[in-house]
């Protein structure tokens, strides 16, 4: 299986991103798996490689981070108490910016992205 950490462009920005492509041939596009706080975060990354294994590509964005002009927004640990705060204090915004418009482009950059990969099937969905 091959795995990476991807930044994906959007309209709003650079989203992080985890990829997930079995061996073997391409692999239809399995999933585009909504990341959590960080898409490489621990539990992003083992739900996209448990799919892999069974045969499907699978992306696994960061929903909020497209948000920040520029590129994307790593906030950081948030085991750390004393960081925790004002790591929240950064992502909320970004996330109650989120609405249908927003989320619909980056939709559409993160299917785009996945279709272009290589090891994906473009005939498969």
């Amino acid at each position: 299986m091959r795995t990476a950490k991807v930044d994906v462009p959007t309209e709003d920005g650079t989203a992080d991103s985890y990829l997930a492509v079995p061996d073997g041939g391409p692999a239809p596009r399995g999933a585009a798996v909504p990341g959590r706080v960080r898409a490489a975060a621990p539990v992003s990354r083992k739900m996209a490689n448990r799919i892999a294994e069974r045969g499907y590509a699978v992306l696994a964005p960061n929903p909020a981070l497209p948000r920040r002009p520029g590129g994307g927004h790593r906030p950081g640990r948030l085991e750390d108490p004393e960081k925790r705060g004002a790591i929240f204090g950064k992502i909320m915004p970004l996330i109650q910016a989120l609405d249908t418009a927003a989320i619909t482009r980056d939709a559409e950059a993160y299917l785009d992205f996945f279709a272009a990969q290589e090891g994906v099937d473009r005939a498969r969905w």
